[in-house]
């Protein structure tokens, strides 16, 4: 049993975290998590699907009409800490090369940017005119259903927040003015999602002053965000949500090209929602190698604790996840042909209209143990199942395959220069 300080226990009762769970999350940093078995990787027609072009502008009729009714939001995670894209930024200020300067022409001064989130970066130009992913995610919302005022729920930190709001205030001004609407709303990460992590004598992790440290537990812990954003908004609340990470945002001419299969996606949805349980619909590109995971039939057994029917199962599974001492499973793994779902359409109610307590549909078990730095000292940090991981392994589960030019995650400055961040190809 850890020996908790009184100034310990008051730092964990400030966040909303029990002793209980402290003593847990170390059990599960010393003791491992349980990988999932995987059986197959998903195929294209043994889990990955092609959406029929007969049906896709009924689906995307079927889309359009419950934007109509309120029934759809967007919901950005956008809190990450961005800390590859700050060392990127540090190595950009001293380069010489022609992509330097090019990023330097439309980035500015790259110390400057260091402090910023990625929703607040320089991401696209066009015509001498730059915009930032806020900016871009409100204007593909607004261009999904033209129309109707679009929602957009974004979760950022809260020391970025008086910024965030001068920007989306400015943005939305902009788009008034082109006959554009949008509604947009935010929230942080719960402290209480916040996780302990080991030092290298396995005892918990303290700064140079001996005060505990605790660490965002990933995006998996924004789970209750988006369950609070589907209750929270408008008088009926959201039945439907877009998930689709903040540096995800290709330029307008390439989102321009998936619209119309984004909405049939979105019909798709409405039309396979079970009344049960959440059920989402997952656009996955072919694999090329980019660091994750991706889907897979994996066994069923325990979950929760409960012993569940056996027979395979689909479900998204990150690189992190896997049994990296059994060379079977790295081969199965390996042998993936689609990646993790960068555009995520889900439902949020039943058939009821009540809204799901989304948490019960998650596998706890399905944590991340992973071995990172503070202040230069190694440390072995707990992250919650992530967000399309584990935190949603007990979802309705469908998988379509969307063109790779849909995909373009910005780590460094420099997957800006990418065809897909180019207005002009």
């Amino acid at each position: 049993m850890t020996v908790w300080t009184s100034s310990d226990r008051l730092l964990l009762r400030e966040a909303g975290i029990s002793i209980e769970n402290a003593e847990n999350q170390l059990r599960l940093l010393r003791e491992g998590v349980r990988p999932p078995r995987l059986i197959r990787p998903a195929t294209r027609g043994d889990g990955i699907e092609t959406l029929d072009p007969e049906a896709i502008a009924a689906l995307a009729a079927s889309y359009r009409r419950a934007c109509a009714e309120g029934r759809w939001i967007h919901f950005i995670p956008a809190s990450g800490a961005a800390t590859r894209l700050a060392e990127s930024l540090g190595e950009l200020a001293s380069s010489q090369t022609p992509e330097a300067a090019k990023l330097r022409a439309l980035l500015g001064d790259p110390e400057a940017l260091k402090s910023l989130p990625k929703a607040l970066m320089p991401f696209h130009e066009y015509a001498g005119v730059v915009r930032t992913p806020v900016e871009e995610h409100i204007r593909e919302a607004a261009a999904l259903a033209p129309g109707v005022e679009a929602r957009l729920h974004f979760t950022i930190a809260p020391e970025h927040e008086a910024r965030f709001v001068a920007e989306a205030e400015s943005v939305l001004k902009r788009l008034r003015g082109e006959g554009l609407r949008a509604e947009v709303t935010h929230s942080f990460q719960d402290p209480s999602t916040q996780t302990l992590a080991l030092d290298e004598a396995g005892e918990p992790f303290r700064d140079d002053e001996g005060n505990l440290v605790l660490r965002p537990g990933g995006h998996g812990a924004l789970l209750r965000n988006l369950e609070e954003a589907a209750r929270a908004v408008g008088s009926q609340g959201a039945a439907f949500a877009w998930i689709r990470n903040i540096d995800n945002i290709p330029v307008e001419r390439i989102r321009a090209e998936g619209r119309e299969t984004r909405r049939a996606r979105g019909g798709l949805l409405q039309e396979r929602a079970a009344g049960d349980r959440p059920t989402r619909v997952c656009g996955m590109v072919p694999n090329t190698g980019e660091p994750g995971g991706g889907p897979f039939w994996v066994e069923r057994g325990v979950e929760r604790g409960i012993e569940t029917a056996h027979g395979p199962r689909l479900r998204i599974v990150e690189s992190a996840e896997v049994d990296a001492s059994d060379p079977e499973q790295l081969r199965i793994f390996r042998a993936g042909t689609h990646f993790n779902p960068v555009d995520l359409a889900v439902s949020l109610r039943d058939t009821a209209g009540e809204a799901f307590g989304l948490e019960k549909f998650s596998d706890p078990s399905a944590c991340f143990v992973a071995s990172k730095k503070n202040a230069g000292r190694a440390l072995k940090a707990l992250e919650w199942p992530g967000l399309w991981n584990g935190a949603m392994a007990d979802w309705e589960t469908h998988c379509v395959e969307i063109p790779l030019s849909q995909f373009a995650p910005v780590k460094t400055v420099a997957d800006l220069l990418r065809p897909e961040h180019q207005e002009v190809p």
